[in-house]
Order: structure tokens, then sequence, then C-alpha cells
């Protein structure tokens, strides 16, 4: 049996600054009638979603509305860069997954800095 997967990698999805949504529709479109098994999302699903949760939210949920299952890596611009690395750290806001730096798990996404949780969303 052979697995089909679509790989999609920086959308940079917004609610308030959709400068790439027309890029993310014509995407979306497209892996719809390749039809694969699976939708892997390579970072950068948000343009800010590292110190936006809207623009988390947002984008998570236009990945999950191409409606088949997918899984995606967070990029920087979803949960930051590295300061122990020489990165800009992202605002933190409390909410934030009780203070550890990221983002609360979103459905689909691998959230932990070793990748060590993952969730699907239903099929469509």
């Amino acid at each position: 049996m052979i697995t089909r997967i679509a790989q999609v990698s920086d959308a940079h999805l917004s609610p308030s600054r959709p400068f790439f949504a027309e890029n993310f529709s014509r995407v979306a479109e497209a892996v719809r009638a390749a039809k694969p098994d699976l939708v892997l999302a390579t970072g950068d699903l948000s343009l800010d979603g590292a110190d936006s949760d809207a623009d988390l939210e947002h984008a998570v949920a236009a990945h999950a509305a191409i409606g088949i299952e997918w899984r995606c890596v967070p990029g920087n611009h979803d949960v930051g860069d590295e300061p122990i690395l020489g990165g800009a750290s992202p605002m933190m806001p409390r909410a934030r997954n009780a203070g550890s730096g990221w983002p609360a798990p979103r459905p689909g996404c691998m959230t932990s800095p070793a990748g060590a949780s993952s969730a699907s969303t239903p099929r469509a």
C-alpha cells in the first residue's frame, strides 16, 4: 500500500494581516484535488503565532479546513526562536501553557520542544 503525503510549509496565515491568504487558498485547493492520505505542515503556519493566539488559532483552523488528516511541526513564526541560540524570544502571555513558553497544544500540531505530543483532526 502506498501512502501519499502532501507537504506544505510557510503559510504565514493571520486573520488581521491576510497577506498570504489567497496563496494558501490555492494550495488548499490543490491539496484537496490531490487527495493525499496525510498533509504535513512543516513550520510557520502562522504569521505571528509566537505572540498572537489569534494568528495561531486562525492558521490551525485553516489547515484543518483542508479536510484531510494532518500533522504539523511548528516553526519559529508559530512558537518563537530559541533564545539560547541567540534568537529573539516571543512574548509569553500568562495564558500560554502555564508559563512554559510553549503555546497550548493545538489539534494536529506537535507543540512540545521534544515533539512529544501530537494530535490529529478527524478525517472529513
